[in-house]
C-alpha cells in the first residue's frame, strides 16, 4: 500500500512523525501569540483564516549571482525514485518511468553536467538503499522531518505538497471551512497527517477512514462521503483523469501547515555528502530561474496546486 495508515509512518521515518489519535501540539513547534489563541493556535470553534487558491508559499530564495554548481572528480550520479506515487513519480502505460520527479532529476543532471542512472525501487526500499551506498540521492517527494534528517541530509525543499479538499460537482460550497463542513461527511487515510489535520481543526465533520486511497476516491464519486481530504497533487491527478469520469473537483484553500505536513520536499542524501547537497541546491537555483522548473509543475499539474 502506498503511503498511507500508520504503518507508512513508521516504515519512513522510524516511528517519528505523526500518529493522528497523538497527535498534541508541542509549544516548541509554535510559540505564544504567533496563531489565535494563546498558546498560538486556533481557538476551538473559531473559523480558520484561509489560504485562497493561488498563494503558493515561498519555496527557497534565489540568489542569482551563485556560482555555478559543480561536482568536481564526479562524473556519474545514481538516482533512485519511487514508482507508485503519480504525477511525481510512476510507471507509464507504456512501462516508462516518467513523472514531475523523474524530469526534475533529469534537468538537474544536465545542469550539473554529468551523467545520472535514474532508477526505480518501491518506497520502503528507498531509504535502506541511500543509506547502504546502493544510490547517491533519492528524488521522490521525500519530506524533510527530524526524524529524516537524523538518518539523510536533504537538499533545500524544492516543493510542497498542500492538502486540499475535493467534492463531487457541482459543488454545493465555494470553500472548505470548519463551518461548511461540520455535520458533513468527509474522507481521509487512516492514520495519516491530512487526519490528524481534520480531528485538530475540523472536529465538527463526521470523518470517514479508509485505508485505501483508490476506496476513499470511489467513495467520493460514488456520493457516499460529502469531501475528500488528501495531498492536492494526488487529488489534481486524480479529478483530470479517467477514473474519476469528470465527477469531482477541487474546492478553494490549501493547507500547508508545516506542523502536520512538515516543511516541505527535498532530496535525500547521505550525511556528509555535503559537494552533492550543495551541487544540488545551486542546480536547483538554476532551473528555476531558466523556467524549467515552473514548466514542469505546468506539465504534471495542470490545476492551481494552491
Amino acid at each position: 500500500m502506498r503511503r498511507t495508515g500508520t504503518a507508512f509512518w513508521r516504515a519512513v521515518f522510524a516511528g517519528a512523525l505523526l500518529a493522528a489519535a497523538t497527535v498534541v501540539p508541542a509549544a516548541a513547534q509554535m510559540g505564544p501569540g504567533e496563531g489565535s489563541g494563546a498558546d498560538g493556535f486556533q481557538d476551538a470553534g473559531e473559523e480558520l483564516a484561509l489560504p485562497r487558491a493561488g498563494d503558493q508559499p515561498m519555496l527557497w530564495r534565489i540568489d542569482p549571482d551563485r556560482p555555478a554548481p559543480v561536482l568536481p572528480g564526479r562524473d556519474r550520479v545514481r538516482i533512485l525514485t519511487g514508482d507508485d506515487y503519480p504525477p511525481f513519480n510512476y510507471i507509464s502505460t507504456e512501462g516508462a518511468l516518467v513523472g514531475f520527479n523523474v524530469e526534475l532529476a533529469r534537468a538537474l543532471c544536465a545542469t550539473l553536467k554529468v551523467t545520472c542512472e535514474i532508477a526505480s525501487k518501491p518506497w520502503e526500499e528507498l531509504m535502506p538503499a541511500l543509506l547502504s551506498g546502493e544510490t547517491d540521492a533519492i528524488v521522490a517527494s521525500m519530506k524533510i522531518t527530524e526524524a529524516a534528517l537524523r538518518r539523510v541530509d536533504f537538499s533545500k525543499p524544492y516543493f510542497r505538497t498542500p492538502a486540499r479538499f475535493a467534492v463531487r460537482k457541482p459543488a454545493k460550497l465555494s470553500r472548505a471551512t470548519p463551518r461548511a463542513l461540520s455535520g458533513q461527511r468527509v474522507g481521509v487515510m487512516r492514520g495519516s497527517a491530512h487526519e490528524a489535520y481534520l480531528g485538530a481543526f475540523f472536529s465538527g465533520a463526521l470523518i470517514r477512514l479508509y485505508d485505501d486511497p483508490a476506496e476513499a476516491r470511489l467513495a467520493l464519486k460514488e456520493g457516499r462521503i460529502d469531501a475528500l481530504f488528501a495531498d492536492g497533487a494526488g487529488l489534481i491527478f486524480w479529478v483530470l483523469g479517467e477514473d474519476a469520469e469528470d465527477c469531482c473537483e477541487l474546492v478553494d484553500g490549501a493547507y500547508t501547515e508545516a506542523y502536520f505536513f512538515g516543511d516541505g520536499i527535498g532530496i535525500a542524501v547521505r550525511r556528509g555528502d555535503e559537494p552533492l547537497r550543495e551541487a544540488f541546491n545551486r542546480a536547483l537555483d538554476r532551473i528555476k530561474l531558466s523556467g524549467t522548473y515552473d514548466q514542469l509543475v505546468r506539465k504534471y499539474l495542470p490545476l492551481d496546486l494552491y
